[in-house]
């Protein structure tokens, strides 16, 4: 199945995630398509590695925008950029 054409992407930085556990921080780029009748996410392979989180900043596009995880139920999301 072919993905529609993505229409915005986001990156987000987790501590210690399920699927790098010896990994410190990690960023994964997610891209964001309109589907049919909703829009979803759907994760890359572009993933990086980092011992902080501002190094992974710095990897980050300058257009984005953080915003810091608003769920305390999931703390291993560091922070959202846009």
């Amino acid at each position: 199945m072919s993905l529609p054409k993505p229409f915005r992407q986001l990156w987000a930085i987790y501590d210690h995630p399920r699927d790098y556990p010896d990994q410190h921080f990690v960023m994964r780029r997610w891209v964001v398509v309109n589907c049919q009748d909703h829009v979803a996410l759907h994760p890359t392979d572009e993933v990086h590695f980092a011992d902080s989180v501002e190094d992974l900043r710095s990897l980050v596009p300058n257009f984005c925008r953080c915003i810091p995880n608003p769920n305390p139920d999931a703390p291993v999301v560091v922070e959202t950029w846009l």
